[in-house]
Formats: C-alpha cells, sequence, structure tokens
C-alpha cells in the first residue's frame, strides 16, 4: 500500500477518504478554518490508530535469486503465528533482476496468499527495471495483487515484443488452444523455418504443460486456471534459448495422483511417477502427459523443472535419471519450468 498525503484545510471532503497509512500534511488555510481542520485531523488520527490496531501485515523478503530451491521462502510464513495478520506484503528490495520462473513463482505464492487472507498481495520496493519488466508481463491485470509504484514512476505502452509472450491466466482447454495457437506464431518468428521440430516439439510441449496445469489445479478437473509465460533469449554465438514457465496455485502433484494411485507416499514418490513414468492424475485416461514433454525436450537439448508441495524434480533431456530434491515448506499447486535450446 504506497503512502498516501492528506491535505487538511480547505478541501475537507478529501478527509473522509482517509485510509490506514496516510499522512497528514496541512494546506494553506484561512484562520476561521484551522480549529476545524485541526480538529478534523485529530479524529483522523484516532481512527487510523484503530484501524491500524485491527489491519496489519507481514512482510517476506523475496530472494535475491528466486529458484525452485529458494521459492521455500515465500511460504516460510506458513509455520509463524499470523494470528492478527490481514494480508502479505511482498518486499522486492533484493531483486535486480527476475526471469519467467522467478514471475511463476511469486504469482502463484500471491495467489496462495490472497486465498489465505482474502486479500491482495502487495508488492512493494521493486527496482525500476524489474517493475518495467512486470508492466511488460501484464502483472498488474492480476487482482490478487497490488503493486506499489514510485510516484515518479511512469508506465510505458509497450510494442508487440518479440523477445517474451506476456503472462496469460488460463481457465479452460479453449482458452488453452487460444494460448498455444498465438504461442506458434511466436515461435515462427523466433525460430528459423530449419527449425519445424522444434516449433513442433515446443508447441507439443506447451499444450501438455498448460493442460496438464488445469488439471492439477482443480478438485474436480473442471474449474482450475493456470499462469503461462515464456521467452527467448539470443547470445554472442548465435544460439537461441526459450524459457517456458507454467504454473497453478491449486491441489496439486500429490493430491492430483492420488485420485488414481491412492498408495502415492509423498510429494516426491508424485513427481517420479509424473515425470519418469507418465502416471497422470486424469480416472479416464488423456493425454500422454509428461511422456510427451520428455520426448518433445529430446531435439532441444533441454531440462524441465518440476515443482510440487514439499519436493521438486529436474530431469535433463537425453538421460535415464531424474534429481528430486526435498523442501521443509509447502508449496500449492505446481510450478513448472522449461529450458529449450534451439
Amino acid at each position: 500500500m504506497g503512502e498516501q498525503k492528506l491535505y487538511i484545510g480547505t478541501t475537507p471532503t478529501i478527509a473522509s477518504e482517509a485510509s490506514p497509512g496516510v499522512s497528514i500534511f496541512y494546506s494553506s488555510c484561512k484562520k476561521a478554518q484551522d480549529v476545524v481542520s485541526l480538529h478534523l485531523a485529530h479524529l483522523i488520527f484516532r481512527r487510523i490508530k484503530v484501524e491500524k490496531q485491527m489491519d496489519t501485515c507481514f512482510t517476506i523478503n523475496v530472494p535475491a535469486s528466486l529458484s525452485m530451491e529458494s521459492a521455500d521462502e515465500l511460504y516460510r510464513a506458513t509455520h509463524k503465528n499470523l494470528q492478527g495478520i490481514s494480508w502479505i506484503v511482498f518486499d522486492f528490495g533484493k531483486v535486480t533482476f527476475v526471469t519467467p520462473l522467478a514471475i511463476i513463482l511469486v504469482v502463484t505464492a500471491s495467489r496462495f496468499w490472497r486465498d489465505r487472507f482474502n486479500h491482495a498481495v502487495e508488492w512493494k520496493n521493486i527496482n525500476s527495471n524489474v517493475l518495467s519488466y512486470m508492466d511488460r508481463m501484464n502483472i498488474s491485470e492480476l487482482d490478487f495483487i497490488d503493486i506499489e509504484r514510485p510516484s515518479l514512476f511512469k508506465r510505458r505502452n509497450y510494442q508487440k515484443s518479440d523477445v517474451l509472450v506476456e503472462l496469460s491466466v488460463i481457465k479452460n482447454i479453449q482458452q488453452a488452444s487460444s494460448a498455444i495457437r498465438k504461442t506458434k506464431d511466436i515461435l515462427d518468428c523466433w525460430l528459423p523455418s530449419s527449425h519445424k521440430t522444434c516449433k513442433f516439439n515446443l508447441a507439443t510441449l506447451i499444450k501438455e504443460t498448460v493442460e496438464n496445469s488445469i488439471e492439477h489445479s482443480s478438485v474436480d478437473l473442471s474449474s482450475g486456471s493456470c499462469y503461462y509465460l515464456l521467452q527467448k533469449y539470443g547470445y554472442s554465438n548465435g544460439s537461441t534459448q526459450v524459457q517456458i514457465a507454467v504454473g497453478d496455485a491449486g491441489v496439486g502433484m500429490l493430491t492430483s495422483q492420488r485420485r488414481v494411485y491412492p498408495a502415492t507416499k509423498d510429494d516426491a514418490e508424485a513427481l517420479i511417477n509424473a515425470v519418469m513414468h507418465g502416471k497422470s492424475g486424469r480416472k479416464t485416461g488423456g493425454g500422454m502427459g509428461y511422456i510427451t514433454i520428455r520426448e518433445s525436450l529430446e531435439p532441444l537439448r533441454g531440462k524441465i523443472r518440476v515443482r510440487s508441495g514439499r519436493a521438486h524434480i529436474v530431469h535433463a533431456a537425453g538421460q535415464s535419471y531424474a534429481s528430486i530434491y526435498r523442501h521443509t515448506c509447502f508449496s500449492p499447486g505446481t510450478q513448472i519450468v522449461f529450458e529449450c535450446n534451439a
């Protein structure tokens, strides 16, 4: 919540709109109005004091480098006594650079905290370059995030980018199909015609990932939603890397798998079953899921990282094994990032 300035004196109607955290500044006013203005200011201060006691935030410092490993910091507050807390603040003071994965991790964490407190999560102390990137990614369009902006910061009118696909909210298969068509058009621009197979594999990978994310984000498989974005990085040697990030704050991989495989022990086992063995939570079958995703990554020399619950898994194309990592903090839903080289 950015600081607001309240001017008392010549415009008393503004005072009635005061909210917690305001600072009182006195404007020049006629002597006849001074007594009324001071009395009004005193009443407002008393109201603010009471409201602040009832309305308290808890601040979480976002790690400078946000990854599957460091994402625990976004949820460590779940181990604290949050009685009396009304909303969560994410402080980006240490952050100078963000990636598609970082955006997905902090967006899904914000959705989790909003759902817990029924209050938008405040993002503050954001570096101007990072804030510009967030604006370009359409973060401000998410109703569960409230971004604090410096008074002198001006939002730009961005042209269509040739290196990224902005954050999209996908709630059903129809929206997924629309996003995939848009992505195919972008890939036609990003990759040369000689990379036709790569384009097809990327589109297939995105389709399967988004459908899996929608599946794992809801209890009944029909009301889920996921967040999706991708970005291209070009290097001086002429190579190109595409990062694709997809995530949700839903029921997670373990809950989804236990619909069909009730003996699944924990989050780590659920991730291994899904990524390495292609087991799905769909009772009626469905797409090939992560088997298709792994096959699509092969010619792209890619890597996949998936986090859900208290574990995350990393698998590199061409390897017969995956690395599994366990976490102390539970993160809701499933977050996925691919690194594809073309």
